[in-house]
């Protein structure tokens, strides 16, 4: 068929239109090469610019291939440095198998994502916290390429974690510790208190001890230690000749100590590895003391801060337990004294009775009221049976009398017993019952 108004073949003509392609515009062309460079200067920009750590490694080597200026600051590495083909390892030591456990997850495509919170070491040696993003990017066929991780230093709030821990287990320690002073005294207050803090520090040995008199130590809980000990003259209470040591260092300087090398010890005495000495303080004066011996790892800066705030939270009650103790005692030693007066009067009562009752004579004792404390047996034959025990001089008149002189009755007032309380002497006076 011919187009009616050319005389052409019309399938030859569209075969021809059909055959052409639109043309895109210029501006379309130019935005389609220039989409991934954009996407990737904007990448770039965020990647340098982000307040926070970024790094982008090579997914099949794990090397670096970029890192941001945040990332260099953070950790105190350039970028040279970071970058290099063997590269900087800032994993901590003790967190690096975790790490690369996380690592494997992600690789062997169980997860493109991961977060982990991990410790860094700066070039400085100094150690901090950071908490990590990381995503995995794979090529056109599916497989990793890339990994990008942020990287956020979290060392303030793992610092403010730590400690809020450590106060936490501190105060634990100090309630169960206080608790004690409540529910026990003596030797087992001392021992189970000590018991305590010894599994509160992870200590084999320990000594927890209190001041009474100037410069004298009491270690009530010694006393178990001391089963291990064979050295002559072993004891639990330290007088200012005694004191020896770092404990001793502690207590004089008012502040503590740790070593963690092994002191001399005499022969006998159990072998001492490591010592934290802490005086227990009490407005300005030393009162007690926790030592603390042979913790397996050795003793740290933490330990000492730790049991120091521990000492200075017991001072207050043990403070208060030291003179409730010297109250009591004095009260004991009060009491004692008393018991060993009357022990005392007794016995002269029982050796002036025992005088009175070989007399050949007589014998009425009064006190200075009247009243009758003893009447020998002579006096009760002289009556002619039982003399009545009088309460005081008015009573007197029970014992009818007379002047043998006169055969006048005596009174009560006038009898040899009453003048004699008035401070009067009668001697050789005849009286007739």
């Amino acid at each position: 068929m011919r187009d009616p108004l050319k005389g052409k073949p019309l399938r030859k003509k569209a075969q021809k239109t059909l055959s052409k392609k639109p043309k895109a515009s210029p501006k379309i062309q130019v935005w389609a090469r220039e989409k991934p460079r954009r996407s990737d200067r904007e990448f770039r920009a965020i990647f340098e610019l982000s307040s926070v750590g970024m790094t982008e490694r090579d997914a099949a080597t794990g090397l670096r291939i970029r890192v941001n200026q945040r990332l260099c600051e953070m950790t105190g590495y350039s970028a040279k440095e970071l970058l290099k083909e063997k590269g900087v390892t800032l994993t901590h030591p003790d967190d690096r198998e975790r790490n690369r456990e996380v690592r494997a997850v992600v690789l062997k495509g169980e997860s493109d994502t991961w977060v982990i919170e991990k410790r860094y070491v700066r070039k400085n040696g100094e150690v901090i916290w950071v908490h990590v993003n990381g995503n995995l990017i794979r090529d056109s066929s599916g497989q990793p390429y890339r990994t990008v991780a942020v990287i956020q230093d979290i060392t303030e709030r793992k610092q403010a974690e730590e400690r809020e821990l450590k106060e936490h287990e501190e105060t634990s320690l100090v309630n169960r510790i206080l608790r004690l002073f409540v529910e026990h005294d003596g030797d087992e207050l001392f021992d189970r208190a000590l018991a305590v803090v010894q599994e509160g520090m992870a200590s084999k040995h320990g000594v927890f001890g209190y001041i009474t008199e100037p410069g004298h130590l009491f270690c009530p809980s010694l006393s178990k230690m001391l089963d291990e000990c064979e050295i002559e003259g072993k004891c639990i209470h330290y007088p200012p000749e005694k004191w020896r040591g770092l404990w001793a260092r502690a207590m004089t300087e008012k502040r503590s100590f740790y070593t963690n090398e092994a002191p001399p010890v005499p022969p006998g005495h159990p072998i001492i590895h490591n010592n934290l000495a802490v005086p227990i303080l009490f407005q300005g004066g030393t009162i007690g003391l926790l030592n603390l011996a042979n913790k397996e790892d050795g003793y740290s800066e933490e330990d000492r801060k730790m049991l120091d705030a521990i000492a200075a939270r017991m001072a207050p009650v043990l403070y208060a337990w030291i003179h409730r103790k010297l109250r009591d005692d004095e009260r004991k030693k009060a009491e004692e004294e008393r018991n060993q007066l009357l022990r005392n009067i007794d016995e002269q009562r029982a050796r002036l009775q025992a005088i009175i009752g070989s007399l050949p004579v007589g014998l009425w004792v009064a006190d200075a009221t009247g009243k009758m404390i003893f009447i020998n047996d002579i006096a009760r034959k002289i009556w002619g049976g039982t003399a009545p025990y009088t309460k005081n001089i008015n009573e007197y008149n029970i014992y009818k009398a007379w002047w043998s002189e006169t055969g006048e009755c005596i009174a009560a007032e006038d009898m040899p017993l009453a003048r004699a309380i008035r401070g009067e002497t009668s001697i050789e006076v005849a009286v007739d019952f």
